[in-house]
């Protein structure tokens, strides 16, 4: 019960995001600097950090995967009145509410989302609208895509949009600014000792979707180095970061990231997270949140 008070003091994003922080913002947000000029989001995903915690004068979003960011602009400009209007004519249309329980096993009753995929990867151009409802009925919830930037989730969910997740999110964004750019490239001069950054990178020894090469080109051990860098070199100016990551995950250890910390004397706290997403048995992960402060 108590654990039901704690979650409902943060909302959930609407997109659907393998790492989503939703579950560990309750141990995360407290660690974070109290106030802050501008908070930078770098590697925002679902944007449920951005959506929790707020700069006084600018929060900045910022994602690499084209589709993840218009998805979340999509949020931003669109009612919840509006998308539900939207989804229940799709959904009644290619008739997507045929699923049932046992849709799994009838290849009849996942025919109209099969269709709506298929309708989704030849529009051009693309309506995110239809991304979103697509990955409301996908397996695991997975926005996935191909070489060709296709999507091919497949059908593996009879769970419908929530309202409520679309309202959080339309109203939570308004004052957010959005951004698509690769990490590296931000401008990091612009970054004052009032402002703070909160990193939550590809995690190296880790099997998600978005670490895969054919997703916007995979995350290497050079990346984490390039981190590593422009961290060492904020922190001399002062300005505070976090960053999330995991020491170990699944037997396999991030030894060059726990020398980094150990060498540079790092703030590092230990999470408690059993990160699982596809619910194949315990990935026995140390997840921590790195701080220069």
């Amino acid at each position: 019960m108590e654990e039901q008070k704690v979650q409902k003091k943060y909302l959930e994003s609407p997109v659907f995001y393998m790492g989503c922080k939703y579950k560990l913002l309750k141990q995360m947000l407290p660690l974070f600097p109290e106030t802050c000029r501008n908070f930078i989001d770098l590697f925002g995903g679902s944007a449920v950090v951005c959506m929790n915690y707020k700069g006084k004068e600018k929060t900045i979003y910022n994602d690499f995967n084209t589709n993840i960011v218009n998805l979340v602009k999509m949020f931003k400009e669109n009612t919840v009145e509006e998308l539900d209007k939207y989804f229940t004519t799709k959904i009644k249309e290619f008739n997507i509410l045929s699923l049932g329980k046992d849709f799994r096993n009838s290849m009849e009753l996942q025919k109209g989302y099969y269709d709506f995929r298929e309708h989704y990867n030849k529009s051009n151009p693309k309506d995110y609208r239809d991304l979103y409802l697509l990955s409301c009925y996908s397996m695991n919830h997975l926005i996935r895509f191909n070489k060709n930037n296709d999507f091919n989730a497949s059908c593996g969910s009879t769970q419908k949009y929530i309202k409520e997740k679309i309202e959080n999110g339309h109203n939570c964004l308004q004052d957010v600014d959005i951004l698509c750019g690769n990490a590296f490239d931000y401008d990091f001069d612009s970054i004052t000792d009032e402002d703070f950054i909160y990193l939550d990178v590809p995690y190296l020894n880790t099997e998600a979707v978005y670490n895969e090469k054919r997703a916007y080109g995979g995350w290497t051990i050079e990346c984490d180095y390039k981190v590593f860098e422009i961290l060492e070199q904020l922190n001399r100016r002062g300005v505070k970061w976090a960053l999330s990551n995991v020491f170990a995950n699944r037997g396999k250890t991030n030894d060059h990231l726990i020398k980094w910390c150990q060498d540079n004397n790092w703030t590092v706290y230990h999470l408690s997270r059993n990160y699982n997403p596809f619910s194949k048995g315990n990935s026995n992960n140390d997840e921590v949140l790195i701080c220069n402060y």
